[in-house]
């Protein structure tokens, strides 16, 4: 190429031309031969005019221009991928990318190379990555995490079920606002079973409330907003004490019928109240009543150990205990 057009032969360079870019078309120069001067080598060389004028410019380009305006021009990252393959370009050398010269050409036809190697993370990836635990703030209850905390991996982009199953991994608990916030059951009687005592939160319960996300923190609170009390080994796992085990309510008082109740205790601590002359045995009556009452018991206090030793009561005491 670069012999026929230092020597002027544009047919030379059509033929050369038409096998580097199959389909190129060139003008009818039979008319009028144009004779290209060779440049003096003294001074400095000028573009050679352009003799193809209906081709398109990447192709009428020499391999030297297609490089100097599209590799050189090109961005250095650019630059370090691509291999400049052309003959005729010098400097020729192999890039990093596979990339070569005629690829990074405008509208060329050329397959580009295989990427391999690793792919970055997306955001949400990175976002999965991040521990729950990392959003919990400073002096929170250990093991849990709150409110606040949940706001926050809310606020970076997790959403409710990817808190639950990064908690349960990471075996954290809620706080009572945070697990309502999350939609999680904090009815505590919705964790007992059907043979449970009402009123009362067992430990079977209370694992499940756990399992599903409740701290421990959160199961006392609600309990008293609920009204309800722990069974003993409940309590226990809770370190509550005795103030907040689970008493099953006293019975009712029996009214005197005449005789005294077949389980009847005549040895019954509820006997030094009824007076030895005037009492009836079997039974308590108002006075009675009265000073168990300023001994500190409680009317359901009465009622349970009445039930207990067999003591019933009269209609005046009946309607103190009612």
């Amino acid at each position: 190429m670069q012999t026929a057009m230092s020597a002027g032969n544009t047919q030379a360079i059509q033929q050369l031309l038409s096998k580097r870019f199959p389909g190129l078309q060139f003008q009818d120069l039979t008319s009028e031969e144009q004779t290209i001067e060779r440049p003096d080598e003294s001074t400095s060389a000028t573009p050679a005019p352009n003799l193809f004028a209906t081709a398109s410019k990447a192709a009428t380009e020499t391999t030297g221009d297609i490089y100097n305006n599209y590799l050189m021009g090109a961005p250095s990252f650019v630059r370090d991928l691509a291999t400049t393959d052309y003959k005729g370009v010098r400097g020729g050398r192999l890039g990093r990318g596979g990339y070569t010269t005629e690829s990074i050409v405008p509208g060329a036809q050329v397959a580009l190379p295989e990427v391999t190697g690793t792919i970055k993370t997306t955001d949400k990836e990175k976002m999965t990555d991040r521990s729950l635990a990392s959003f919990v703030g400073d002096g929170a209850e250990a093991g849990t995490i709150g409110a606040m905390g949940v706001g926050r991996a809310q606020e970076f982009g997790l959403t409710a079920d990817e808190i639950l199953s990064k908690a349960k991994q990471e075996g954290l608990k809620f706080g009572e606002q945070a697990a309502r916030g999350l939609g999680l059951d904090t009815e505590l009687r919705n964790y007992t079973g059907g043979a449970s005592t009402e009123g009362a939160i067992g430990l079977t319960a209370l694992t499940s409330a756990r399992e599903r996300g409740l701290s421990d923190t959160a199961v006392k609170a609600l309990a008293q907003q609920q009204g309800l009390k722990f069974g003993e080994k409940a309590a226990s796992s809770l370190g509550l004490g005795s103030e907040y085990v689970y008493t099953p309510p006293a019975p009712a008082p029996q009214a005197w019928s005449g005789t005294p109740a077949a389980n009847y205790n005549p040895g019954g601590s509820l006997n030094q109240y009824v007076s030895p002359t005037q009492g009836t045995q079997g039974a308590m009556g108002a006075t009675a009543v009265g000073k168990a009452m300023a001994a500190g018991l409680s009317p359901a206090q009465i009622r349970a150990q009445a039930a207990a030793q067999g003591l019933t009561f009269g209609p005046a005491a009946m309607a103190i205990l009612k």
